[in-house]
């Protein structure tokens, strides 16, 4: 048997474990920076409406993902990604975008 197989194993748990609470603290920080820029955006009032929903929506995301067991978050994003590859590869690309450029700003 392999030494190295019990420590990757505790290593993934707890990459498992603290992937949802370091998930919802980003969405938090993306709301949180969101909110800050709002006022702000060009466009007018409607599009101030639609970054404040996307703020409500970014922190009922990170509602949701603290309050869900972690393995059950893996188990309903392996079902949806191998359903739905394609969806799924547009929103991590989106997703990655998003970080970058808020990464960018600071």
């Amino acid at each position: 048997m392999n030494t190295n197989q019990p420590a990757a194993k505790d290593l993934g748990r707890h990459a498992v474990d603290q992937g949802p609470s370091a998930a919802a603290e980003g969405l938090e920080t993306a709301a949180a920076a969101l909110r800050e820029g709002v006022d702000g955006l060009p466009g007018g009032d409607r599009v101030k409406d639609f970054a404040r929903a996307a703020t409500d929506r970014l922190s009922s995301g990170a509602d949701f993902l603290r309050s869900r067991d972690p393995e059950r978050i893996m188990a309903d994003i392996r079902r949806l990604v191998t359903s739905n590859p394609g969806v799924a590869l547009g929103v991590a690309a989106a997703c990655g975008f998003v970080v970058g450029r808020a990464l960018l700003r600071r």
